[in-house]
């Protein structure tokens, strides 16, 4: 890389009356939290850039709007937290973020990006659910850098190696702007990171994938029919569109068929092999099982009335899916079963050290007797 020094005001700021009928337009996001607890800890800094792009080159045409906002939590701010991104109570006292801002500009965009986007999506959709629905692109790791020479995919790193200087490292704001100014360069083949980004942004759905998604479309249809799905290359997820609830994810392929039933972010999700079915209509009906075991849809309407932290997706039993597709050597057991033998076998093997030592005991006693005596 040169070593030229650039400063994120090299990133061109556009008015709308500049788009061109081509362009489209993606909104890059940052958060600054509490600490890394996704139920436990919250926001405290958000920061949205508005970008325009052009869908065949990649090419970022500049920043439309941006805009940055703190905002007190209900939890203290951890010293670890604090230590990075440097946001004390008192910054963000009495502070309050412009939700109808944040959403007009996340939902002028087509899609929205962030580095390390399982953990910045999950924060904000806690705050504002109808985000969960959007496109979501990771700049983090939708990217091959290591491919292209460097040896860490972390954003502060990126920028260094790049030499953008942002002011303030670890703030919402900075890291935001730094961010699309770093997926604006190019790289030694001369296309834009941003464009590497676009090609993983719409993965259509293969036809099996279509009959799942009928499938749970016929089975939810009393309860809704804002069926909502998101694609990547490792799985699709069904949610519900008003909800924006992740209640299932599945994956048809070759060499992998699962379905991941488990959506919480404290507890192992649970996921079952289904590798043996030998076709897709016994597939969709698994799913199809699946769904009927383990979702409660009464406390998932409850759920979108705001308590997204909560567990609204219920056990599934191994007789349930037993009788449902003949899996039983393939379910892993519930988790909580999981913990309960673990700890029996502990409590096992604890016994069969301490006999031995008793009897060890014993015997230097009876020696010791012996000897004074």
């Amino acid at each position: 890389m040169a070593n030229r020094i650039i400063t994120v005001d090299c990133l061109p700021f556009i008015d709308r009356e500049s788009l061109q009928p081509e362009w489209r337009l993606a909104a890059f996001v940052d958060v600054e939290t509490t600490g890394l607890s996704k139920t436990l800890d919250e926001i405290i800094e958000i920061a949205v850039e508005l970008f325009a792009f052009d869908p065949g080159t990649g090419e970022i045409k500049g920043v439309i709007e941006e805009y940055v906002g703190l905002r007190e939590p209900g939890c203290p701010i951890s010293e670890g937290a604090a230590r990075v991104h440097g946001i004390t109570p008192r910054m963000v006292k009495g502070k309050r973020l412009d939700d109808r801002k944040i959403l007009s500009l996340c939902n002028e965009a087509a899609l929205i990006v962030s580095h390390n986007a399982a953990f910045d999506r999950d924060f904000i959709c806690k705050l504002y659910p109808d985000l969960a629905m959007k496109e979501w692109l990771c700049s983090m790791r939708g990217i091959s850098w290591r491919n292209k020479g460097f040896r860490s995919c972390s954003l502060q790193n990126l920028l260094q190696t790049h030499n953008i200087v942002t002011g303030t490292s670890h703030r919402a704001g900075s890291d935001a702007r730094a961010s699309v100014l770093l997926l604006s360069m190019r790289d030694r083949e001369g296309n834009t990171y941003f464009s590497e980004l676009l090609h993983k942004a719409s993965i259509p759905l293969t036809d099996e994938e279509k009959l799942v998604l009928e499938m749970i479309q016929d089975l939810v249809k009393d309860q809704t029919t804002n069926i909502g799905w998101h694609k990547t290359t490792s799985y699709v997820a069904v949610g519900l569109e008003d909800g924006a609830y992740w209640f299932i994810r599945f994956k048809w392929g070759p060499k992998a068929k699962y379905i991941v039933l488990r959506q919480s972010t404290d507890l192992e999700r649970e996921r079952i092999d289904v590798t043996g079915l030998e076709s897709i209509k016994e597939y969709a009906e698994a799913i199809r099982a699946a769904c009927l075991a383990s979702i409660r849809w009464h406390d998932m309407a409850e759920q979108y009335k705001g308590r997204l932290g909560e567990e609204v997706v219920s056990e599934i039993s191994a007789r349930d899916l037993l009788k449902a597709h003949r899996t039983r050597d393939r379910i892993r057991k519930p988790v909580h079963k999981r913990s309960s033998e673990k700890t029996a076998a502990a409590g096992s093997g604890c016994m069969g050290c301490l006999l031995p030592m008793i009897v060890v005991l014993m015997v230097f006693g009876l020696v010791v007797c012996v000897y004074l005596f």
